[in-house]
């Protein structure tokens, strides 16, 4: 092996100790947005919820109009959920998400993807559980972790 291939396998070798740290930190702060965000849901907070949207969000969801997008897609989103809860009578909507299946950072970007399952009852009556894999797209800024895009999409057979 000759003394430029040390050189650079010592040199990859350092640069993936100092950049993985780098790297769970982000996965961290990434995945910390992403539960608040359920979280802020759940509690039907939806300024709260809203905040870590940036100010231009793609969504794409299962009820009507099925995509938001622009400056103030996540409130509207969530507006627009909230109307169609009074229309069908669901109440008690709660998300869980399951064990994180993915997360891709690249520099400023990322992606996380796991499954989650909704609950809900309508007319006071427990349904069947929603479970499908809820997707986001972030981009870091000097306000940290903000969501550009989440989808949202059944597991089939339901």
């Amino acid at each position: 092996m000759s003394l430029r291939t040390l050189a650079l396998a010592a040199a990859l070798a350092a640069a993936s100790v100092v950049t993985t740290p780098a790297f769970a930190a982000d996965k961290d702060a990434v995945l910390a947005v992403v539960n608040q965000f359920n979280d802020d849901g759940n509690k039907l907070d939806e300024k709260a919820a809203s905040a870590l949207c940036a100010d231009q969000t793609v969504i794409i969801d299962m009820f009507a109009p099925y995509s938001w997008n622009g400056a103030g897609a996540c409130a509207t989103w969530m507006k627009d959920g909230d109307a169609d809860n009074k229309r069908t009578s669901s109440t008690d909507v709660s998300g869980t998400l399951g064990k994180t299946s993915e997360v891709i950072i690249s520099g400023d970007n990322a992606y996380a993807a796991m499954p989650a399952t909704f609950t809900y009852k309508i007319k006071g009556k427990a349904q069947k559980p929603l479970q499908g894999i809820w997707t986001f797209t972030m981009h870091k800024s000097s306000a940290g972790w903000r969501i550009t895009g989440l989808g949202w999409g059944l597991k089939s057979g339901i």
